[in-house]
């Protein structure tokens, strides 16, 4: 039996015993989402047109935050036109399906970049409690295509014009350290001051780079991050169901899917965290888990601009 095998059998018997089903759950989630036409704003189902061929696949998420995300969209655009890569970089965009009207967003996108991005929308209200669908639809479509790094972006996030050039320097840096044999890598682009030292999710020291504006965790959340191909390849491009037992006890817990990601990758991937961050986080209201952001604001602004004064 193959090492693909028996991690299909492990998978499967986790998805059982977490979720109370079975693999073809996991690898029919893509039923749930349907593409939208950006030319027509008609639906398209089920997603069915041509993958986008490109060696950078940005992967945003959104849910009841139209205009935010087209403040993001404009901000990924500018950094596309600007390293002058529009045929090397697609953007994906997957839409919780909200009472929020995304038509002048979509129109807004295909004005300006009409052949390098796809739109995929749920069928249905997702929420927080299947955040781990969308998870599973857009690593489904990445297994397809042929990007050498993806970067997922959430729709709350602000970063500058030239972040992909930086994220991409940063990740050059390390690969070129580490040589072609090293551990697949993560960046994950958002920092912040209380963040956790002893790891999140996971027990790990951090340890700051010697030259890098970087510090290795073995945790990341999901408000930004850049990854190279061979990372989502120790996962089999595949999310494990996430139980509605979760929230028994604690309705206010998260969506669960950067837990389970931080746990299955911090022992194959090497984690490293920006700091200071390249992507700030914290003045939009949270839509999916607004008591815990009561609790934990997420904000680091006062990173802004590099390091506040001691």
């Amino acid at each position: 039996m193959g090492r693909g095998d028996t991690f299909r059998r492990r998978l499967a018997s986790c998805v059982r015993s977490v979720f109370g089903g079975s693999l073809d759950e996991v690898e029919t989630v893509s039923g749930l989402f349907e593409e939208i036409d950006l030319a027509t704003d008609a639906s398209l189902a089920p997603v069915s047109s041509g993958l986008l061929e490109v060696k950078l696949l940005v992967v945003l998420t959104t849910c009841n935050r139209s205009w935010p995300l087209r403040t993001v969209v404009d901000r990924l655009f500018a950094n596309i036109v600007g390293a002058g890569r529009q045929t090397d970089i697609g953007v994906l965009i997957f839409e919780d399906a909200a009472q929020e009207d995304y038509e002048h967003v979509r129109r807004h996108v295909f004005a300006h970049f009409p052949q390098g991005c796809r739109w995929i929308r749920s069928r249905e209200r997702i929420g927080k409690r299947g955040y781990f669908k969308t998870y599973q639809a857009a690593l489904s479509y990445i297994e397809r295509s042929r990007a050498e790094r993806i970067l997922f972006l959430q729709d709350d996030v602000e970063f500058e014009d030239d972040l992909i050039d930086r994220a991409n320097f940063l990740f050059g840096q390390l690969k070129d350290q580490r040589g072609d044999f090293g551990p697949p890598l993560l960046l994950n682009l958002f920092s912040s001051s209380d963040d956790e030292p002893d790891g999140r999710w996971v027990k790990y020291a951090r340890r700051q780079h010697p030259v890098l504006p970087l510090r290795q965790t073995q945790w990341f959340d999901l408000n930004g991050y850049l990854v190279e191909r061979r990372v989502l390849e120790l996962l089999q491009f595949r999310i494990i169901p996430i139980s509605e037992s979760r929230w028994e006890k604690d309705s206010n817990l998260s969506s669960g899917v950067g837990r389970q990601l931080t746990r299955r990758l911090s022992r194959s991937a090497d984690i490293y965290q920006c700091y200071p961050p390249l992507i700030f986080h914290g003045r939009e209201p949270s839509v999916m888990n607004p008591e815990a952001r009561l609790a934990r604001s997420l904000d680091n602004h006062h990173l802004r601009g590099g390091f506040p004064p001691r």
